[in-house]
């Protein structure tokens, strides 16, 4: 038996996992289509995010080699890893 408790707190838990993973996808997409893309960039086209989310997002891209960061800290922007490139 299933507690009403018990499913709202497995739809929270379902949607949260569901919920981040499409953000991460939507990142992914967004540096997909403009290579090299900078930060203060992405925090204009996904507006309503913070400048902190973005950035932990990124760094988990970049941690699954699925993302890297290229150039100056000022001029330098977000690629996507061509695995021709590795």
């Amino acid at each position: 038996m299933i507690f009403p408790a018990e499913e709202k707190i497995n739809r929270a838990i379902d949607g949260g996992l569901s919920g981040g993973l499409n953000e991460l996808e939507e990142l992914i997409a967004i540096i997909e289509n403009t290579q090299g893309i900078q930060l203060k960039e992405i925090l204009i086209l996904k507006e309503g995010t913070s400048q902190r989310t973005i950035e932990r997002q990124i760094a988990q891209l970049i941690e699954k080699g699925l993302v890297e960061r290229r150039g100056s800290r000022k001029t330098g922007g977000y690629f996507i890893v061509n695995d021709k490139e590795k």
